[in-house]
C-alpha cells in the first residue's frame, strides 16, 4: 500500500469491462446449467433417459461459451481479430437467449412452436403443459443471461 492507503499504480485492477464480462460468463454457465436442469426435469419420464446422455455436451458447450467470455477481455490484448470474435459471438448469444425467452414465454402461455425451414412457416399447436411455472421461470433466467452477455457485449 501506498502513502494514505492508496494502492499502487502496478498492482492489477479489474476494469469495469472485464467485471462485465466475468459477471456474463459466470450468469451464462451457473444459470444456463439451472434452465437445462429445470427443463429436464419437467420432461416426461421416457424421454429423461434419452436427454440425460444429450446433457454432457450441451454442458461442456456452456462451459466452454462460458470460458471465451470469462477470458474475452484477454484475448482482445492478444489479437484483435480474436477479440472481435469473440465479441460478435456474444452478441449473437444475446440474440439467441433473447430468442429462447421468448420461446419459453410461449410455452408458459400453452402453446408450442414448430418452425418449418422448408416453406419458411411457424407452426404453433396447443402443449399440455400450459401455465407451467417452469416455463415461466426458465424465461426470467435466460432474460437475465440475455441482459448480462448484452451488459458486457455492449458495454451497458
Amino acid at each position: 500500500m501506498g502513502r494514505g492507503g492508496e494502492i499502487p499504480s502496478r498492482q492489477f485492477t479489474m476494469t469495469t469491462m472485464e467485471r462485465k464480462f466475468r459477471q456474463a460468463s459466470i450468469s451464462y454457465v451457473g444459470l444456463g446449467i439451472v434452465v437445462v436442469l429445470l427443463t429436464l426435469g419437467m420432461g416426461l419420464p421416457s424421454r429423461k433417459v434419452v436427454e440425460i446422455h444429450t446433457l454432457i455436451p450441451g454442458a461442456v458447450a456452456i462451459g466452454l461459451v462460458g470460458a471465451m467470455i470469462y477470458f474475452a477481455l484477454p484475448i482482445t490484448r492478444r489479437s484483435t481479430a480474436l477479440g472481435r470474435i469473440v465479441l460478435f459471438l456474444t452478441k449473437l448469444f444475446v440474440v439467441t437467449g433473447g430468442l429462447r425467452s421468448i420461446n419459453f414465454l410461449i410455452n408458459f402461455f400453452g402453446l408450442r412452436v414448430e418452425p418449418h425451414f422448408g416453406p419458411f412457416a411457424i407452426q404453433f399447436h396447443p402443449s399440455q403443459f400450459a401455465f407451467h411455472p417452469i416455463f415461466f421461470i426458465n424465461m426470467l433466467l435466460t432474460a437475465f443471461i440475455a441482459y448480462m452477455l448484452a451488459r458486457a457485449a455492449w458495454d451497458l
